[in-house]
């Protein structure tokens, strides 16, 4: 019976795949033409490959950007069929919303007058009441890093509640692009854009001289670039499931991630979601058109089932 799925697997794929290959050219050209007319301008993608678009700039070489963006292979830009509006590394200053995106207050409020793209939405647990001395050394700092596809209240409803009268003082953390927190579009929400974020969001403006570091999925990783950095200030570092994958000489890192975390194929179906959204830069986007610009009618939905609260939006809540 396995071995019957397994063939009807290897059938089935690469003629899902391909399909989707096609689909993506197309929607790629879609794309470049609306937004060329509603905006003047289209948005810059990675449909061609790094090595069709080679760079001699060291900064642009270690800018942090993974390869992956430019290695994920599609038959038709294999044919030479797409690549004209590749991504060069050039940010968009532009801070008009895009057609394609939601405009409303909770998204765009940080792109006011003022507004800091890099400052994080952080929620402060003090458990010692009226002591707002963070730099105290009685009390130990905790910084929690929520993992990918969610958001500070992982560990707002859960952990915070259990952590009362105790001598931890404790910080929850919007990552970038995530609920409260900036999500700007001159941004290549690499790993030294989160690192430096929580930088001066967290460590900096609360002048923590020293912490702890709780971490799940993948911001494990920049729990452990935080640690590599602050060596002298870190206390104690707690990653939970972090991502691991034995490598070799001849794959580069990223690629194996790639290829474990996304690899594709139907079934089952949280693996096939995972290969959509990672190897399709133009379907993804016709995801989050769907999602991302109508989050406030999916809240309004999860609200009714769950019957949660609305919590308040803001720069810093201090319980």
């Amino acid at each position: 019976m396995a071995l019957m799925a397994d063939i009807i697997l290897s059938i089935i794929n690469p003629m899902v795949f391909i399909f989707l290959d096609l689909l993506d050219f197309i929607m790629c050209i879609f794309y470049k033409y609306i937004d060329e007319y509603l905006e003047g301008k289209s948005t810059p993608c990675y449909c061609q490959s790094q090595r069709q678009n080679p760079t001699n700039n060291f900064e642009e070489m270690n800018n942090g950007i993974s390869n992956t963006l430019f290695g994920r292979k599609n038959v038709f830009k294999e044919m030479g069929f797409v690549g004209k509006t590749q991504r060069r590394f050039v940010k968009d200053v532009s801070e008009k919303t895009r057609w394609s995106d939601c405009g409303c207050e909770g998204c765009v409020s940080w792109m006011s007058s003022g507004g800091d793209q890099k400052k994080l939405h952080v929620v402060v647990k003090e458990s010692l009441k009226g002591n707002q001395d963070f730099g105290n050394t009685s009390t130990e700092n905790v910084i929690f890093l929520h993992g990918f596809m969610s958001s500070l209240f992982i560990w707002t409803e859960t952990i915070f509640p259990e952590l009362v009268d105790t001598k931890y003082r404790l910080f929850a953390v919007d990552l970038l692009g995530f609920g409260s927190s900036p999500k700007p579009r001159d941004c290549l929400y690499t790993l030294n854009d989160h690192l430096e974020a929580v930088e001066k969001s967290v460590i900096r403006e609360f002048e923590l001289k020293s912490f702890h570091l709780v971490a799940h999925s993948m911001r494990c990783i920049i729990a452990l670039a935080l640690a590599a950095k602050y060596p002298k200030n870190i206390k104690s570092i707690t990653l939970v499931a972090p991502p691991y994958f034995l490598s070799s000489k001849e794959e580069d890192a990223s690629e194996i991630a790639l290829k474990r975390l996304a690899c594709k194929s139907v079934w089952p179906p949280l693996l096939f979601g995972s290969a959509f959204m990672t190897w399709y830069e133009h379907l993804g986007r016709c995801v989050c058109f769907v999602l991302c610009r109508n989050h406030r009618k999916w809240e309004k939905i999860l609200k009714l089932v769950t019957r949660k609260r609305k919590y308040t939006r803001g720069a810093i809540t201090i319980n």
